[in-house]
């Protein structure tokens, strides 16, 4: 998810990554995906485009539970 932290506007992301959002004046985009670190990108009225690389998580995937479940005809 992108949000731009002055208005509140998000948008979400394809597949890819990629993300299109309108924003006036300079602020600050906080970028977040599920099991990597949050990251701030500031931005100005000049921005065009930004390439952003998300750190993995290693502290939010300490733990991993799986459940399993089988069925059997008779």
């Amino acid at each position: 998810m992108v949000e731009d932290k002055k208005t509140g506007t998000f948008v979400v992301t394809d597949a890819s990554g990629k993300f299109s959002i309108s924003v006036k004046d300079k602020g600050t985009l906080s970028i977040s995906f599920i099991g990597y670190l949050t990251q701030a990108v500031a931005y100005t009225e000049s921005s065009t485009s930004l390439s952003v690389a998300l750190a993995i998580d290693t502290k939010g995937m300490e733990e991993v539970v799986g459940r399993g479940l089988f069925l059997r005809q008779t």
